[in-house]
């Protein structure tokens, strides 16, 4: 997610702070680390107005964005693999993007499906 605005950026938060473990469970799978990294997006300096600064989430409630993405070496993009490699990551992030959409209204949900084809 980007940036999410205000309303949407609220509510995940609010979810994040309630269901922390689960994202942290989701971000540590060790197919997610292989695939994509760690969690990145531009974050605040300090936990945002309304969570406690010593919240057991306070990392995570000062991203602005979520995002997991990988890089990979130019001559996949031009290789059979190509197709794989994306599925595999996208099977990776999906979990990610359920949590990250569980709090938002139906309208605003991306269905990861679509994303597979």
């Amino acid at each position: 997610m980007y940036m999410p605005e205000p309303a949407a950026l609220l509510a995940i938060r609010n979810h994040i702070a309630a269901n922390h473990k689960e994202l942290r469970r989701i971000l540590a799978n060790p197919k997610v680390r292989r695939l994509l990294g760690e969690l990145q997006g531009e974050k605040l300096a300090r936990v945002p107005i309304g969570f406690a600064s010593d919240h057991p989430a306070a990392d995570l409630l000062r991203f602005k964005q979520f995002i997991l993405y990988a890089v990979l070496p130019p001559e996949v993009a031009t290789s059979p693999a190509v197709y794989g490699e994306i599925v595999d990551r996208f099977r990776a992030m999906m979990p990610f993007l359920r949590f990250l959409n569980a709090p938002l209204p139906k309208e605003r949900k991306i269905d990861a499906r679509d994303l597979l084809g």
